[in-house]
């Protein structure tokens, strides 16, 4: 694929979770190759993107023929696993600072361009995305980059977030509350 897709889980009431997002040269749909009907992830996309869908009995014709494909998505599966469970965890036991910057985080890394001045994140987020992404609400999550943008971490203008300090940002990802 091509483009920006989010995969996410929604409850009955509206309300949104992402629990992953895929970018240029990612596959996504393991759970498809399963005869077990799958209808709890919604993909997202969030720009223009291209996808390729490739059927099931394909997937499956090769993967009897080489078996290494098979081993190949179990691993895939397994990372994306545990990735899984570390942002479970995350969104379990820490605070909505150390969610927030772990975002802000993993966009910078995945988003990033470096200038002179820190690492800007290509890729325009709002504050209410971000309390989306963290389950916490716009206004905490306001409050919690003010408080970044204080410490020298980061700087904001509009929905573009430069980031000055990788290693200051990261560390939040583990402070106790800081709210």
């Amino acid at each position: 694929m091509s483009g920006f897709v989010r995969i996410k889980i929604s409850s009955i009431q509206g309300q949104e979770f992402a629990i992953t997002e895929f970018f240029a040269n990612a596959w996504f749909g393991e759970y498809s190759l399963t005869d077990k009907p799958v209808r709890m992830f919604e993909a997202q996309v969030l720009e223009n993107s291209s996808i390729i869908e490739i059927p099931k009995s394909v997937i499956k014709s090769v993967a009897d023929k080489y078996p290494v494909v098979y081993k190949n998505l179990f691993t895939a599966q397994s990372e994306r696993t545990l990735n899984m469970c570390e942002l479970l965890n995350g969104m379990l036991f820490y605070p909505l600072s150390a969610r927030v910057a772990g975002r802000l985080f993993w966009f910078a890394q995945n988003f990033a361009s470096h200038l002179d001045k820190g690492v800007l994140i290509n890729k325009k987020i709002s504050q209410q995305e971000l309390a989306d992404l963290t389950l916490g609400s716009r206004q905490r999550v306001n409050k919690i980059l003010k408080h970044f943008e204080i410490l020298g971490i980061l700087t904001i203008s509009g929905q573009q977030y430069l980031i000055h300090d990788m290693l200051a940002l990261k560390q939040q990802t583990h402070l106790k509350n800081t709210e």
